[in-house]
């Protein structure tokens, strides 16, 4: 039996396919897709839930889609990093040692680098460049990248990308 591969997430990564950012969202929703086949788990914390409504930089997920970002993480292929006293004092701690890092993205690294410890990550996946250039620091020994399927999605026709925009779940605001 093959073996499932294992994505850390951060809310960067969630907030491109709610958002449909172009470039992203497709790459995203391929792995989703892998995801319900059951070829994939998503990993992230559980601080993800709060920090996906409103990224820095980004328009806010609008409130009338609350029940709908609740359904979007019921899926059973997340599992969740409650983030715990011993997660956010550990992320202090990587920010001490590596003062570049920002408050969430310790939070994300902590908890990944918590779950590797049980269970080996394929990659952390982050949209984040200063998160991103982290990657083979020995922070954590799986990549920090952004998420590339397998077989990446080719340039769609027309049809096909409104098809794609459709089955997106949230409605952000003002956009």
């Amino acid at each position: 039996m093959k073996r499932r591969k294992i994505y850390y997430w951060d809310s960067s990564v969630m907030i491109a396919f709610l958002g449909g950012e172009a470039g992203r969202s497709e790459n995203v929703e391929q792995i989703l897709e892998e995801a319900e086949s059951g070829e994939v788990f998503i990993v992230t914390s559980s601080f993800t839930l709060v920090e996906v409504i409103k990224l820095k930089g980004k328009t806010p997920i609008k409130i009338d889609a609350q029940q709908r970002v609740t359904k979007f993480f019921e899926k059973d292929y997340f599992l969740f990093v409650d983030a715990t006293r011993k997660i956010t004092e550990a992320a202090r701690s990587l920010i001490w040692a590596n003062p570049t890092l920002f408050p969430k993205d310790s939070v994300h690294l902590a908890s990944a680098i918590e779950f590797h410890k049980k269970q080996s990550l394929d990659a952390l996946h982050s949209y984040d460049t200063d998160f991103l250039a982290f990657n083979g620091k020995s922070l954590i020994s799986c990549p920090i990248e952004e998420p590339m399927p397998p077989q990446p999605v080719l340039p769609m026709k027309v049809e096909r990308a409104q098809k794609k925009k459709s089955r997106r779940l949230i409605e952000l605001g003002d956009k």
